[in-house]
């Protein structure tokens, strides 16, 4: 069964399009021979030529833990499998679907910012030693500050113990009698942070939300606030001007002008950025190439303005060539910014404006790009509740006491920060 990319966006490390994808009926079916299948596909062998399965998981095991998380979404928590043969990695994840990557794809491993080691044979067991990983990432991250910020290793662990099966868990990489496991890892998502654990025992930690900025993906930027308030939300998510991004606006109901200004509050070159010019009844220039995008005169010294004419929905098409044909993804990381969602959804409907959104995502998760979407619009309105399932995460702006604050949300466990100032 061919499942929608969209529904492969975790874990995030993993952010190349699978070669080969599948769902599984999970409690009816065992994921683990699910596994085996996609990489003899990727490996084009037959099921007998590869290595054994058991020797990188305890498939009962795999079964057991995968049937055992909640299925209501957010859960608070995401758990996946990966195993790899020779060139194939196929990863299979709680939510049933089964994804085969090559192993040669992009590197995927954390950049901890907490690592221990977990004795498979000792007490603790593998949910003390995966929460006491979290808790001294968590502490490292809020040095200095109140005590009650820091989630404890007890707190940790007891809400991992209320959401899968820790026998299972722990039995899933634990070594045979023989020799360790090989080949193989742990996934999690859970209390803000990714977590790797490896057949050696190994407990990598990195902040999810880090994860998220360096492997891509997309941001739905939320709030009843001032316009000034999205420029410096632009501004921030475009990054500094000494990181090597590539700045990319997608505008439907807005202007040139609009991107010139967020790009000097960003402190970036004019000259480095490129602005997709959604106009459908300005009058086509007689220049433009196929699909209606063509260039617009501007000054040598500010961004390179293409003016897109066609429907809406041809607007991720526009995006990948813009990428493409601008090679932007080759000089840095893409940062992209689309305003607005709330113009869209005047100019067309919802359905339309969801698949637009999609379709955007897609090419830019596929360059490990950032892109944020604009709407102004109330956190808990009709609108963010009907577009809130294709982003990675939705920030939500608002005026505090003293300034604009800002509140993130992982939509794929509901993780939230506190609310923190905007920069």
């Amino acid at each position: 069964m061919e499942i929608d990319e969209v529904d492969c966006r975790w874990p995030f490390p993993i952010r190349s399009a699978p070669q080969v994808t599948h769902a599984v009926d999970l409690g009816n079916v065992h994921v683990a021979s699910a596994l085996v299948v996609p990489a003899t596909n990727i490996l084009d062998t037959d099921p007998y030529e590869l290595s054994a399965l058991y020797d990188r998981i305890d498939p009962d095991s795999v079964d057991q833990l995968l049937d055992s998380i909640p299925r209501e979404s957010p859960t608070g928590l995401r758990v996946a499998v990966e195993s790899s043969w020779e060139d194939a990695s196929v990863v299979a994840t709680d939510s049933g679907h089964v994804a085969a990557y090559p192993s040669n794809r992009t590197p995927n491993r954390l950049n901890p910012t907490a690592q221990i080691h977990h004795e498979w044979s000792d007490d603790p067991s593998l949910v003390w030693s995966i929460g006491r990983a979290i808790s001294t990432a968590a502490s490292d991250a809020v040095t200095g500050t109140d005590s009650s910020a820091k989630p404890s290793t007890a707190d940790i662990a007891d809400s991992l113990l209320e959401q899968l099966d820790a026998d299972a868990l722990e039995r899933t990489l634990h070594p045979r009698l023989t020799d360790e496991r090989t080949d193989s890892r742990l996934l999690l998502s859970t209390n803000g942070y990714e977590v790797q654990i490896e057949p050696d025992g190994t407990i990598a930690t990195e902040p999810s939300l880090t994860v998220l900025k360096r492997a891509g993906g997309t941001v739905l930027v939320v709030g009843s606030v001032p316009e000034d308030a999205f420029d410096r939300a632009t501004a921030t998510l475009l990054g500094s001007s000494d990181e090597e991004n590539t700045p990319l606006f997608v505008h439907h109901g807005q202007n040139v002008a609009t991107a010139r200004r967020r790009l000097s509050m960003a402190g970036h070159p004019q000259s480095t950025a490129t602005v997709l010019d959604h106009r459908p009844s300005a009058t086509r220039s007689t220049a433009a190439a196929p699909g209606g995008d063509s260039p617009l005169d501007h000054d040598a010294s500010g961004p390179t303005v293409i003016s897109h004419t066609d429907s809406i929905e041809s607007l991720p098409g526009a995006v990948h060539n813009a990428i493409v044909d601008g090679e932007l993804s080759d000089r840095g990381q893409l940062r992209v910014g689309v305003d607005s969602v709330h113009s869209m959804l005047e100019a067309t409907s919802l359905e339309r404006t969801q698949a637009v959104i999609d379709g955007i995502g897609r090419e830019v998760r596929e360059h490990r790009g950032i892109a944020h979407f604009h709407l102004s619009a109330p956190r808990d309105g009709d609108a963010v509740a009907s577009l809130e399932p294709l982003f990675d995460a939705v920030v939500e702006l608002r005026v505090g006491d003293v300034d604009v604050e800002q509140r993130w949300r992982l939509t794929e466990t509901g993780y939230e920060t506190a609310w923190f100032p905007l920069p």
